[in-house]
This record gives C-alpha cells, structure tokens and sequence, in this order.
C-alpha cells in the first residue's frame, strides 16, 4: 500500500542524491576526460517489484543514466544503469532468519499486489539471488572495458556482463 507520509520523501531525496553526487563526480571526470559513473538500478525501474517508491526512484535512476550518458560521452565519460539480478543481502539473510524463527519484518504480499503482478516467493528468489561482490565484479568489468562508451546510457544487467567479460558468482 503507498504511503503519503514517506514515500515522496524517500524519491526526492534519494534521486537528488543520485544527481548531486554524479553532478559532482562528472565536474572531476569531464576535466581528466574519462571516467565511469554507475547506477545501480533494477528491474523494479520498469515492473512492480516492491511497491511504488521503489518503482518510481529505480525508474529515476535509468533514465539519470541515459539522459546524464548522452551528455557526457563527448567528454569521454560514460554513465551506466547496472541491473543485478535478485541480490542476496545481509538484510534478506536476515529476515530470512526470522522468518524461519516465525518473525521478520517484511510483510506478505497482499492479493492488489499479487494482482499487480508481484510474485509471492520473491523473497525466496532473492535469497537465491546473487552476492553484492557479483555487482563489484561487473562494475571492474566496466570499467576495464575498451569499448566503455558504447554502452554509456544503457541499462546493463550483471548477468550480460558475466557473460561478455567471463567472471562468475563464486560467492552465491
């Protein structure tokens, strides 16, 4: 269910500091004419995955990259959106743990979201999901990448990029 109290906050305060920070960091990279900045995004940018804050903000982060990608590979800098696959976070091994000890924090799915499309295992699926050290992997990946610029403005997943650069998910 959305919630007025928090969620315009968290979408205008999470997207400026995506920009402020990229907006800074491409002051530094467009004057040495090369760097890489990376938002890490979801599909959640354009299907519904948790609710709509997160749908909102991670479809804030695409397009950033694309727009912010256009203007700055004149400098030689490229902007990526990174789309992991489902991540296996300290906070989902958690709530996993909980869950199995009959608490947790995360609430079922309601049937207007499962109607929405959202999947009632999805917790499942991202405590299966891939380590955080799999994004850093496909980030180095990038960023070694002789033909960077072809990609600035895309959304890339971490699994195309597994495949194109050969590194795996040892950790998961």
């Amino acid at each position: 269910m959305m919630n007025i109290d928090t969620s315009p906050f968290l979408i205008i305060f999470n997207g400026s500091n995506h920009y402020i920070c990229s907006t800074l960091a491409a002051r530094i990279m467009t004057k040495q004419k090369s760097g890489l900045i990376v938002n890490v995004s979801s599909a959640g940018g354009k299907t519904y995955i948790f609710n709509p804050t997160y749908g909102i903000g991670k479809a804030a982060f695409d397009r950033m990259a694309a727009d912010c990608g256009l203007e700055l590979k004149s400098h030689n800098v490229a902007y990526i959106s990174l789309w992991p696959g489902a991540v296996k976070t300290e906070l989902i091994q958690l709530e996993s743990a909980e869950r199995k000890a009959g608490g947790g924090t995360a609430k079922p799915v309601s049937t207007e979201t499962i109607n929405l499309g959202a999947n009632n295992g999805i917790f499942d699926k991202f405590l299966a999901g891939e380590s955080t050290e799999f994004s850093g992997k496909a980030i180095v990946a990038l960023a070694n990448d002789p033909k960077l610029l072809e990609k600035t403005g895309k959304i890339i997943t971490t699994k195309e990029l597994s495949k194109e650069f050969g590194f795996t998910d040892d950790i998961a």
